[in-house]
């Protein structure tokens, strides 16, 4: 639990602060990128997901809703850098530690862009699955809920 509550969101963080961060003198400039997605999730993760990315701070990301079928196109003739289908599934699965496949699609943007952003979208879902595995752990191991609650507050 500790490892799970502590150490790996902490190794995250340096990562992307690694990632994102100014290294050295200069920094590296992100172009605007377009995110083109579908959000068949009707539990809260999947809008928080697309919420994240719209507020990324090291570049502009504009993300536009289509429906799943179109999402594999808009893609690709669009000049967008990363397709997310989101499945309906989503919250559900990560809230009871079972397995969930988002659908990525490289765009023909930069590939810089669009590798930064599959960064980012895994490191979201990382999070969350992290939270659910500690809030899963807490649980099991008898912590009182207002104790839980307190715990999640301060991450």
């Amino acid at each position: 639990m500790l490892i799970f509550s502590l150490i790996v969101p902490l190794a995250l963080m340096g990562v992307l602060s690694l990632a994102f961060g100014r290294l050295g003198t200069g920094s590296v400039d992100l172009q605007p990128a377009a995110v083109v997605a579908s959000v068949q999730d009707s539990g809260p993760l999947g809008a928080a997901l697309l919420d994240s990315l719209d507020s990324v701070e090291s570049m502009k990301v504009t993300v536009r809703q289509v429906p799943p079928d179109a999402v594999g196109p808009e893609t690709r003739t669009t000049g967008a850098a990363l397709g997310i289908v989101i499945p309906t599934d989503f919250s559900s699965a990560l809230a009871t530690g079972q397995p969930s496949t988002l659908q990525l699609i490289e765009g023909s943007g930069s590939v810089l862009e669009t590798s930064v952003l599959i960064s980012i979208v895994t490191g979201i879902v990382d999070q969350f699955t992290t939270a659910s595995v500690t809030e899963t752990a807490a649980r099991l191991g008898g912590v009182p809920l207002m104790r839980r609650q307190a715990l999640d507050e301060s991450r």
